[in-house]
């Protein structure tokens, strides 16, 4: 019966050895110290049940010394977690007085602290409600026969608080006797009535405080019963001297003073109707909340979320927090200073958006709340976004804008010498055919003129670069321009071992358009697959040229070849400004053509067949004024 007792009592009890290792534990103690087992305990320090192994020595040490102890400490359970514990602990001798262990009851006294420590605050709370609003406070258990007073009470009376309760005869000597005497029967007999029969009062009385000074004081108080029984009294006691010195003067001016009453309380009204249209015009939520329930805001605050502001009242604030921001938001409660935090908010359907808060304390009908304003970032960071973009775009065209200068600049120093040396062969050929024919000199020259048609076009695409969208509109077929582009790349096309195929429509409109500035988004497009088919097996070697209409007044040309295609993040890049996937590639030519074409009110783009090889380009071009896009 012993052991059964000691296994099911509802305090955690255990036995140790005398070297302070734990040898049985009944089911409570486990629980709460979350074991699932006896013999997972059995044989475990003491120490090992304490947080602070310090705290176990000392108990330990007290018991050796004085046979018993009582206090509370910090238990650690397994898992880590901690609890508060009241405990009471004995040693266990044998018949000869020996030791032979300890015996120990524990209880969980975290939700007691608690709960105590709630009472101090609200007590705290209380006096200083008290002090602020100058009434005092008492209570009289009849049982006892025993007053308590808050410390405003005291300071009213005049006194010292005072930690000990007072008697009833304490009472009359403390606040019955400093009545004055005429009323002091009156403020007696209300009180008994209310203590025997149970009827409140409310009475005003003079005063003479401890430290002698002249007062009128007013107390109310009422019973508390307990079924039949008056088990108490409460009241208050309220210094009302200056309100009586001030009713004095407000009757002699009554009639002055309502006028101004009502002159302010106009002002008031229409400074409150002047802050209503303020906060409802403003582009910011307005929110005023209490212990984290919402009690007003304005109706941008509820637009932003996505709700009527009716629907939101009386709500807690933190539905209206992504759940990413709720634990700032909670720690924003718990600080009572202004501060301003970048949080999450939560809208009606899910959305999520970015929203920057200000939270203080204010005033509400009178009571303490906090007022937060709400500022949607949503659009500040979509601008900030576009900002960081032009920037980037305004750093790609000053580099081009470099490119473009240096490019005007060989221009002018290549055009001339090529002239001249295009003229001076031309005049060679003419007068000394013959001899260079005998000399076997004639094939050297024609690689000349092939140079100097090469450097030719060089200065063509430099040109281009320099002078993107200086366009000279002129009536042109593309099919001619594309035609007349592939001789200039056949010798590059014979030496990759890459074949052209053209698939020219018949029959297409002529397109206004400046043939030159075409011409090499052509040659650029051409070139650029034969270097990308260089890498496939002979047979795949082609570069395809198709044109065909593609609207009424409109023309489209495909450039195709069959490389290895590019990846997403290279197409998504393909036009950007100095983006290259060749090792030894400026990651101009593109973005020219796509310039050139832009000029024309036209529209390139790029992109992988579906066998993710072949890469294409379209260029639709209008046939009259400029380029038609869809």
């Amino acid at each position: 019966m012993k052991s059964q007792a000691f296994d099911i009592a509802l305090s955690a009890n255990s036995i140790a050895t005398s070297e302070g290792f734990i040898s049985e534990a009944n089911t409570m103690f486990l629980r709460l110290w979350g074991y699932s087992s006896k013999k997972d305990v059995a044989g475990k320090p003491v120490a090992n049940f304490f947080m602070h192994p310090s705290e176990a020595a000392t108990i330990m040490a007290t018991l050796n010394e004085t046979g018993g102890w009582q206090g509370d400490f910090t238990a650690k359970r397994m898992d880590g977690s901690t609890f508060l514990a009241h405990g009471l602990a004995t040693v266990m001798r044998d018949e000869n007085d020996q030791l032979i262990g300890f015996q120990s009851s524990v209880v969980d006294i975290t939700e007691h602290k608690q709960a105590e420590q709630v009472r101090r605050n609200s007590e705290a709370l209380l006096n200083t409600v008290q002090h602020l609003s100058k009434v005092g406070g008492w209570l009289f258990d009849i049982e006892h026969q025993r007053f308590e007073w808050t410390d405003e009470t005291y300071r009213i009376h005049g006194y010292e608080p005072d930690e000990n309760e007072g008697s009833l005869d304490e009472h009359y000597t403390k606040s019955l006797q400093l009545c004055d005497e005429a009323d002091r029967p009156a403020v007696l007999a209300a009180f008994r009535r209310c203590a025997e029969l149970g009827e409140p009062y409310d009475i005003e009385y003079g005063f003479t405080t401890a430290a002698g000074l002249r007062r009128l004081m007013r107390s109310t108080a009422k019973a508390v019963w307990d079924g039949p029984r008056i088990v108490q009294v409460v009241g208050n006691i309220i210094d009302i001297t200056e309100r009586k010195q001030a009713q004095v003067v407000l009757e002699k001016w009554n009639t002055t003073l309502e006028a101004r009453v009502a002159e302010r309380t106009q002002e008031l009204q229409d400074s409150e109707a002047r802050f209503r249209q303020l906060s409802e015009a403003s582009f910011e939520g307005v929110a005023v909340v209490d212990n984290g329930i919402l009690l007003d805001g304005n109706p941008r605050f509820a637009e932003m979320h996505g709700y009527k502001l009716p629907e939101m009242l009386g709500r807690p604030v933190s539905e209206f927090v992504a759940p990413q921001s709720r634990r700032w938001v909670a720690q924003g409660f718990r600080n009572k200073h202004p501060r301003s935090h970048v949080v999450f908010g939560l809208c009606k359907d899910g959305k999520v958006f970015s929203v920057e808060t200000h939270m203080r304390i204010g005033q509400w009908h009178g009571h303490p709340v906090y007022i937060i304003t709400f500022r949607d970032l949503t659009e500040s960071k979509a601008e900030e976004s576009k900002l960081i973009t032009l920037r980037m775009e305004l750093a790609r065209a000053q580099h081009l804008a470099l490119v473009s200068e240096v490019s005007a600049g060989i221009i002018h120093q290549l055009s001339q010498p090529l002239s001249c040396l295009g003229t001076n062969l031309a005049v060679l050929l003419k007068l000394k055919a013959a001899e260079l024919e005998r000399c076997d000199a004639m094939e050297l020259i024609n690689d000349i003129v092939s140079d100097v048609t090469r450097m030719r076009e060089i200065v063509t695409h430099l040109r281009a670069i320099a002078n993107p969208e200086q366009v000279n509109r002129s009536s042109s077929s593309i099919n001619a321009l594309a035609a007349a582009v592939l001789p200039q790349l056949q010798a590059r096309a014979d030496h990759a071992q890459v074949h052209f195929k053209l698939d020219l429509w018949e029959s297409l409109p002529a397109i206004h358009a400046d043939a030159i500035q075409l011409s090499q988004v052509i040659f650029n497009l051409a070139r650029n697959a034969i270097e990308a088919s260089a890498g496939v097996p002979p047979e795949r070697r082609m570069v395809i040229i198709t044109t065909r209409p593609h609207t009424e007044s409109s023309v489209e040309l495909c450039v195709r070849d069959h490389g290895c295609g590019l990846s997403a993040d290279s197409i998504a890049r393909l036009f950007s400004p100095f983006f290259s996937t060749k090792s030894d590639g400026m990651g101009v030519g593109l973005r020219l053509c796509q310039t050139i074409i832009q000029a024309h009110d036209g529209q390139i783009d790029g992109f992988n067949n579906a066998d993710g090889r072949v890469h294409d380009k379209f260029i639709p071009l209008s046939r009259v004024g400029g380029m038609a896009c869809e």
